[in-house]
């Protein structure tokens, strides 16, 4: 069909017989591959041009599920606002800016 710089995409028969889009993309060690990936052997058919011959590997590594997201972050008890700074950082702020102004001194 066309092709990228890092994929050749293609029409493949699926398993049961019908046509389905695909993408050939080179497997590099160490990086993941996308859900539903396998990982194939291709082969030049040396009569027709542009027909490639695929292979699955039945020993290649199995694309696991995506983990499950981590549980929700604690929900508040507290009233009001959230406190968004410390005194620790109030403190670094008169440090670093000088603190406070007084009203009409200046």
């Amino acid at each position: 069909m066309g092709a990228e710089p890092d994929r050749l995409h293609v029409v493949h028969e699926g398993a049961d017989g019908r046509a389905k889009l695909g993408a050939l993309m080179r497997a590099e060690h160490g990086k993941p591959l996308f859900p539903g990936s396998k990982i194939v052997h291709v082969d030049r058919d040396p009569e027709r041009p542009g027909v490639l011959h695929m292979t699955e590997i039945p020993d290649s590594p199995k694309v696991q599920a995506m983990p499950e997201p981590a549980a929700p972050p604690p929900q508040r008890t507290g009233k009001g606002p959230p406190k968004v700074t410390s005194d620790a950082y109030r403190e670094g702020w008169g440090t670093i800016f000088g603190g406070t102004v007084k009203p009409g001194v200046g």
